[in-house]
Protein backbone atom coordinates (compact mmCIF):
# COMPACT_ATOMS: atom_id res chain seq x y z
CA UNK A 1 0.00 0.00 0.00
CA UNK A 2 1.45 3.36 -1.06
CA UNK A 3 1.43 6.09 1.59
CA UNK A 4 3.21 8.84 -0.35
CA UNK A 5 5.14 9.33 -3.55
CA UNK A 6 4.69 7.23 -6.68
CA UNK A 7 6.18 4.01 -7.98
CA UNK A 8 5.76 1.08 -10.34
CA UNK A 9 5.62 -2.65 -9.78
CA UNK A 10 6.10 -5.14 -12.59
CA UNK A 11 4.98 -8.76 -12.34
CA UNK A 12 4.37 -11.38 -15.05
CA UNK A 13 4.48 -8.83 -17.83
CA UNK A 14 2.09 -6.41 -16.14
CA UNK A 15 3.07 -2.98 -14.88
CA UNK A 16 1.12 -1.41 -12.02
CA UNK A 17 1.26 2.31 -11.22
CA UNK A 18 1.06 2.82 -7.47
CA UNK A 19 0.14 6.22 -6.05
CA UNK A 20 -1.00 7.34 -2.56
CA UNK A 21 -3.91 5.12 -1.55
CA UNK A 22 -3.07 2.34 -4.02
CA UNK A 23 -3.38 -1.21 -2.65
CA UNK A 24 -2.09 -4.16 -4.66
CA UNK A 25 -2.55 -7.81 -3.66
CA UNK A 26 -0.89 -10.73 -5.43
CA UNK A 27 0.24 -14.25 -4.54
CA UNK A 28 3.93 -15.06 -3.97
CA UNK A 29 3.84 -17.92 -6.49
CA UNK A 30 3.44 -15.54 -9.44
CA UNK A 31 7.17 -15.42 -10.14
CA UNK A 32 9.62 -12.58 -9.69
CA UNK A 33 8.50 -9.00 -9.41
CA UNK A 34 10.36 -5.72 -9.67
CA UNK A 35 9.54 -2.27 -8.36
CA UNK A 36 11.09 1.14 -8.79
CA UNK A 37 10.25 4.70 -7.89
CA UNK A 38 9.16 7.52 -10.18
CA UNK A 39 10.13 10.11 -7.59
CA UNK A 40 12.88 10.58 -5.02
CA UNK A 41 10.79 9.23 -2.16
CA UNK A 42 8.20 6.46 -2.44
CA UNK A 43 6.79 5.35 0.91
CA UNK A 44 4.81 2.12 0.92
CA UNK A 45 3.85 -0.60 3.39
CA UNK A 46 4.50 -4.23 2.53
CA UNK A 47 2.77 -7.10 4.34
CA UNK A 48 2.58 -10.84 3.79
CA UNK A 49 -0.77 -12.33 4.76
CA UNK A 50 -1.96 -15.94 4.89
CA UNK A 51 -5.05 -15.35 2.78
CA UNK A 52 -6.78 -12.50 1.00
CA UNK A 53 -10.19 -10.99 1.31
CA UNK A 54 -12.77 -11.47 -1.44
CA UNK A 55 -13.30 -7.75 -1.83
CA UNK A 56 -9.55 -7.25 -2.19
CA UNK A 57 -9.17 -8.86 -5.62
CA UNK A 58 -5.72 -9.99 -6.65
CA UNK A 59 -3.73 -8.29 -9.43
CA UNK A 60 -5.98 -5.24 -9.29
CA UNK A 61 -4.91 -1.83 -8.00
CA UNK A 62 -7.49 -0.77 -5.43
CA UNK A 63 -7.92 2.84 -4.41
CA UNK A 64 -8.46 3.70 -0.75
CA UNK A 65 -8.47 6.91 1.24
CA UNK A 66 -5.27 7.27 3.26
CA UNK A 67 -5.12 9.33 6.41
CA UNK A 68 -3.26 9.59 9.69
CA UNK A 69 -5.43 6.89 11.32
CA UNK A 70 -4.43 4.24 8.79
CA UNK A 71 -0.76 5.26 8.99
CA UNK A 72 -0.83 5.04 12.78
CA UNK A 73 -2.40 1.58 12.60
CA UNK A 74 0.41 0.36 10.31
CA UNK A 75 3.07 1.94 12.52
CA UNK A 76 1.63 0.37 15.67
CA UNK A 77 1.45 -3.02 13.97
CA UNK A 78 5.10 -2.85 12.87
CA UNK A 79 6.19 -1.64 16.30
CA UNK A 80 4.51 -4.64 17.92
CA UNK A 81 6.26 -6.98 15.48
CA UNK A 82 9.66 -5.46 16.25
CA UNK A 83 8.97 -6.00 19.96
CA UNK A 84 8.17 -9.65 19.32
CA UNK A 85 4.50 -9.22 20.25
CA UNK A 86 3.22 -11.29 17.34
CA UNK A 87 -0.28 -11.98 18.68
CA UNK A 88 -0.90 -8.28 19.25
CA UNK A 89 0.47 -7.45 15.80
CA UNK A 90 -1.75 -10.09 14.22
CA UNK A 91 -4.78 -8.63 15.98
CA UNK A 92 -3.84 -5.15 14.82
CA UNK A 93 -3.46 -6.33 11.25
CA UNK A 94 -7.00 -7.72 11.29
CA UNK A 95 -8.10 -4.19 12.15
CA UNK A 96 -6.02 -2.82 9.27
CA UNK A 97 -7.56 -5.34 6.89
CA UNK A 98 -11.05 -4.36 8.04
CA UNK A 99 -10.20 -0.70 7.41
CA UNK A 100 -8.86 -1.48 3.93
CA UNK A 101 -11.93 -3.56 3.01
CA UNK A 102 -14.27 -0.82 4.25
CA UNK A 103 -12.43 1.84 2.24
CA UNK A 104 -12.29 -0.30 -0.90
CA UNK A 105 -16.03 -0.84 -0.50
CA UNK A 106 -16.64 2.90 -0.21
CA UNK A 107 -14.76 3.50 -3.48
CA UNK A 108 -16.27 0.64 -5.48
CA UNK A 109 -18.04 1.51 -8.71
CA UNK A 110 -21.80 1.20 -9.05
CA UNK A 111 -21.70 -1.75 -11.47
CA UNK A 112 -19.37 -3.67 -9.14
CA UNK A 113 -21.82 -3.16 -6.26
CA UNK A 114 -24.71 -4.28 -8.47
CA UNK A 115 -22.80 -7.45 -9.33
CA UNK A 116 -22.20 -8.14 -5.64
CA UNK A 117 -25.88 -7.52 -4.88
CA UNK A 118 -26.96 -10.00 -7.55
CA UNK A 119 -24.50 -12.57 -6.27
CA UNK A 120 -25.79 -12.16 -2.71
CA UNK A 121 -29.38 -12.58 -3.91
CA UNK A 122 -28.44 -15.76 -5.80
CA UNK A 123 -26.80 -17.22 -2.70
CA UNK A 124 -29.87 -16.40 -0.63
CA UNK A 125 -32.19 -18.20 -3.07
CA UNK A 126 -29.85 -21.18 -3.32
CA UNK A 127 -29.80 -21.64 0.47
CA UNK A 128 -33.16 -20.11 1.32
CA UNK A 129 -34.08 -22.49 4.14
CA UNK A 130 -30.81 -22.18 6.04
CA UNK A 131 -28.97 -18.99 5.16
CA UNK A 132 -28.50 -16.18 7.67
CA UNK A 133 -27.45 -12.59 7.10
CA UNK A 134 -23.98 -13.40 8.43
CA UNK A 135 -23.65 -16.33 6.03
CA UNK A 136 -24.87 -14.25 3.09
CA UNK A 137 -22.23 -11.64 3.91
CA UNK A 138 -19.53 -14.30 4.10
CA UNK A 139 -20.61 -15.77 0.76
CA UNK A 140 -19.81 -12.51 -1.03
CA UNK A 141 -16.79 -11.67 1.09
CA UNK A 142 -17.93 -8.68 3.11
CA UNK A 143 -19.03 -7.78 6.60
CA UNK A 144 -22.65 -7.58 7.72
CA UNK A 145 -22.48 -3.78 7.87
CA UNK A 146 -21.34 -3.56 4.23
CA UNK A 147 -24.01 -6.10 3.22
CA UNK A 148 -26.74 -4.03 4.87
CA UNK A 149 -25.48 -0.92 3.07
CA UNK A 150 -25.37 -2.84 -0.21
CA UNK A 151 -28.97 -4.04 0.11
CA UNK A 152 -30.32 -0.65 1.10
CA UNK A 153 -28.51 1.03 -1.81
CA UNK A 154 -29.31 -1.60 -4.44
CA UNK A 155 -32.60 -3.13 -3.26
CA UNK A 156 -34.09 -0.52 -0.92
CA UNK A 157 -34.41 -3.11 1.84
CA UNK A 158 -32.32 -4.81 4.49
CA UNK A 159 -30.88 -8.32 3.95
CA UNK A 160 -33.29 -9.83 6.48
CA UNK A 161 -36.24 -8.16 4.74
CA UNK A 162 -35.06 -9.58 1.42
CA UNK A 163 -34.65 -13.08 2.89
CA UNK A 164 -38.10 -12.93 4.50
CA UNK A 165 -39.75 -11.76 1.28
CA UNK A 166 -38.01 -14.51 -0.70
CA UNK A 167 -39.28 -17.07 1.80
CA UNK A 168 -42.82 -15.73 1.57
CA UNK A 169 -42.81 -15.87 -2.22
CA UNK A 170 -41.50 -19.44 -2.13
CA UNK A 171 -44.17 -20.32 0.44
CA UNK A 172 -46.86 -19.05 -1.94
CA UNK A 173 -45.47 -21.22 -4.73
CA UNK A 174 -45.23 -24.31 -2.53
CA UNK A 175 -48.75 -23.87 -1.16
CA UNK A 176 -50.18 -23.77 -4.67
CA UNK A 177 -47.91 -26.28 -6.41
CA UNK A 178 -47.06 -28.98 -3.85
CA UNK A 179 -49.01 -31.21 -1.51
CA UNK A 180 -46.68 -30.54 1.41
CA UNK A 181 -48.31 -29.65 4.69
CA UNK A 182 -47.97 -26.14 6.10
CA UNK A 183 -45.68 -27.53 8.78
CA UNK A 184 -43.41 -29.12 6.16
CA UNK A 185 -43.29 -25.91 4.13
CA UNK A 186 -42.43 -23.82 7.17
CA UNK A 187 -39.67 -26.30 8.06
CA UNK A 188 -38.27 -26.29 4.52
CA UNK A 189 -38.07 -22.50 4.68
CA UNK A 190 -36.14 -22.53 7.94
CA UNK A 191 -38.91 -21.72 10.41
CA UNK A 192 -38.73 -23.77 13.59
CA UNK A 193 -42.29 -22.80 14.51
CA UNK A 194 -45.29 -23.25 12.21
CA UNK A 195 -47.14 -20.68 14.31
CA UNK A 196 -44.46 -18.05 13.69
CA UNK A 197 -44.37 -18.88 9.99
CA UNK A 198 -48.14 -18.45 9.74
CA UNK A 199 -47.95 -15.14 11.59
CA UNK A 200 -45.27 -13.78 9.23
CA UNK A 201 -47.26 -15.04 6.24
CA UNK A 202 -50.46 -13.34 7.45
CA UNK A 203 -48.65 -10.06 8.09
CA UNK A 204 -47.39 -10.16 4.52
CA UNK A 205 -50.51 -11.34 2.64
CA UNK A 206 -53.32 -10.58 5.12
CA UNK A 207 -54.47 -14.19 5.14
CA UNK A 208 -53.35 -17.49 6.66
CA UNK A 209 -51.35 -20.03 4.61
CA UNK A 210 -54.34 -22.38 4.56
CA UNK A 211 -56.58 -19.62 3.18
CA UNK A 212 -54.03 -18.85 0.46
CA UNK A 213 -53.91 -22.52 -0.52
CA UNK A 214 -57.68 -22.71 -0.84
CA UNK A 215 -58.06 -19.54 -2.92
Amino acid sequence: MTISGKGFLENQGFRYTLEPGSVLLFTPDQGEFFYHTAEEIWEFWWFEISEGHRLLKQNVVHSVTTDRLLTQMFEACLSSLRQGRKELASSMFLGIEAQLVHRVWQNMKRDEKQELFQKACEKIHQQLGTITVAQAAEEVGMGERELRTLFWNQGNCSPIQYITEAKMQMACFMLKNTSKSIGEISGDLGYSSQFYFSRVFKERFECRPSEWRNK
